[in-house]
C-alpha cells in the first residue's frame, strides 16, 4: 500500500546569514543546516529519509508530523516535505521522497 506522508520543516536563517539551520519537529533527531534556505532544505530530506529507514530498520512505525510549536524567529520559513511511504505485506514501511 503506498500513501503520502508529509513532514514540517522549519528553516530559521542565522542573524548573521552565514547559514540557515533545518529542524523537522516529528523527527527531533534531524537537526541539519545549509548555506540557503534551498541547501537547508535538501539537507533535511536527505535526513528524513535516513531517520525514517532507521525506524524500518528496527520495526518501527513512522512517526505523524507535528508542527512547529510557538512562534518562529524572524525570517523563518516552514514548508512541508512529501514521503511516499509504501508497506509491505509484512506490515514494515519504506520512504522515498516525493519529487
Amino acid at each position: 500500500m503506498n500513501t503520502t506522508r508529509t513532514y514540517t520543516v522549519v528553516l530559521t536563517p542565522e542573524p548573521d546569514g552565514s547559514a540557515v539551520n533545518a529542524m523537522v519537529p516529528a523527527l527531533p533527531g534531524v537537526l541539519i543546516w545549509g548555506g540557503t534556505i534551498h541547501e537547508a532544505y535538501a539537507s533535511a530530506a536527505e535526513a528524513v529519509l535516513l531517520h525514517l529507514n532507521g525506524y524500518r530498520e528496527r520495526g518501527r512505525a513512522f512517526p505523524q508530523d507535528r508542527q512547529l510549536r510557538g512562534l518562529p524567529k524572524p525570517g523563518t520559513e516552514i514548508k512541508t516535505l512529501a514521503v511516499e511511504v509504501v508497506t509491505g505485506s509484512d506490515g514494515v514501511e519504506a520512504a522515498h521522497r516525493v519529487a
